[in-house]
């Protein structure tokens, strides 16, 4: 049987080394690097959306009642000027709302609206960018000033996290829009040219600072999950640490015991390991703890927990599991674990393990640390008459 290898998770070193591609690798501009942070991403991105359209709303809502329709304003330029404006703002404040009111059930439901919350963004940067285009297209009646869109451009390079593609496509549709519009009401030649370079550089300083904060975004979450990874994860088997191991059951323990339903803990120690280590040295042991991790792994569900508590021994927690099945589960790892295993350097080890199995009793509140106490008494009784072998607790 050859080595299996412990899980690996997206933080391994694997995982980091791809996440160092550049911001201009082909595989950044179709998909980003690690598409599992994605999601996580669009969620946070949709929080600072958030956060970003108060502030634009507050604004709005001033300009609104600026630039608000009076028989004050003779000159016929500055009363459009200020009739598109007032329209403007004030639409761009009831589309504000709407993409609030459109953000809650996203952030009370992400998992199962993934896709809205990915596409959330996309949908808030075509709006307030749109919007600001309309405006600093108006305001070419009474000045050639284009400050607004540079703002916005900066604004939302910094604040709203898109993937390379994304970016790219919207930031050039943003200045083709642009070049257009600003064209219809811009007469003088000169200062066309002049906004439509100075939109290029702005649309560009957006454009960039976006790669800039998705880069970061990125790398970030990533260092991130790595350092919860280390401070939960032990390094040789990749199994959950010791006190990871013991938060994770404590939880399970509470929420079995409020619905009473049975869950049994099996806890288990390698036998004579000190051999192994003396005969073949440490880096043997350490293979037989990698393989012994990844054969108990895959020898339980998915929803149970396995963890190292030290050394040589590991513990099972078997979720709504009853003593029989418990019994059962520790004699099929018991004999997973008795197959020969073999060492990286074709050597064959044979191994054994001795399993305490302890399960909850509907008529009592035990707490974690006393079904581990038991299931700890049950493997001791198991060293005493032999090893090799499970003992109920």
């Amino acid at each position: 049987m050859e080595i299996k290898a412990p899980p690996q998770s997206p933080s391994t070193p694997g995982g980091a080394a791809q996440s160092a591609a550049p911001w201009w690798h082909p595989r950044q501009w179709v998909e980003g690097p690690h598409a599992s942070v994605i999601d996580e991403l669009a969620l946070d991105n949709l929080v600072r959306i958030q956060r970003l359209l108060l502030i634009i709303l507050g604004v709005n809502l001033v300009c609104v009642a600026v630039f608000r329709p009076t028989d004050d304003i003779e000159d016929l330029g500055a009363s459009r000027w200020t009739q598109a404006l007032f329209a403007s703002h004030l639409a761009m404040a009831m589309s504000l709302v709407a993409l609030a009111l459109v953000a809650q059930p996203l952030l009370r439901r992400p998992e199962a609206l993934r896709g809205l919350v990915r596409a959330y963004s996309v949908l808030a940067f075509v709006v307030v960018m749109g919007f600001i285009v309309a405006m600093v297209s108006f305001d070419q009646w009474v000045t050639s000033s284009i400050a607004p869109l540079m703002m916005a451009c900066a604004l939302a390079g910094t604040v709203i996290q898109m993937r390379p593609a994304t970016s790219s496509v919207l930031y050039l549709g943003t200045y083709l829009v642009f070049a257009v519009a600003v064209g219809q009401t811009q007469q003088d030649a000169t200062a066309l040219m002049s906004n439509r370079v100075n939109g290029l550089s702005a649309v560009a300083m957006g454009w960039l600072l976006s790669m800039l904060s998705w880069r970061k975004s990125v790398e970030n979450l990533l260092l991130t999950r790595r350092l919860a990874e280390l401070a939960t994860r032990d390094g040789l088997t990749q199994l959950y640490n010791h006190r990871e191991t013991v938060r994770r059951c404590q939880e399970e323990l509470s929420r079995a015991l409020r619905h009473q339903r049975p869950t049994s803990v099996l806890v288990l120690d390698l036998d004579h390991f000190k051999q192994i280590n003396d005969r073949h040295g440490h880096p043997a042991g350490d293979a037989v703890l990698a393989i012994t991790a990844a054969r108990l792994s895959d020898g339980v569900r998915s929803t149970d927990i396995v963890g190292r508590m030290g050394g040589e021994e590991f513990m099972v927690m078997l979720l709504h599991t009853d003593a029989r099945a418990a019994g059962a589960m520790a004699e099929n790892l018991r004999l997973a674990l008795s197959v020969p295993m073999v060492l990286p350097d074709g050597r064959m080890i044979e191994v054994s393990a001795s399993i305490g199995v302890a399960t909850t009793q509907p008529e009592r509140m035990e707490s974690f640390d006393m079904l581990y106490q038991r299931a700890d008494q049950a493997l001791y009784r198991a060293k005493n008459g032999g090893r090799d072998r499970w003992e109920a607790g």
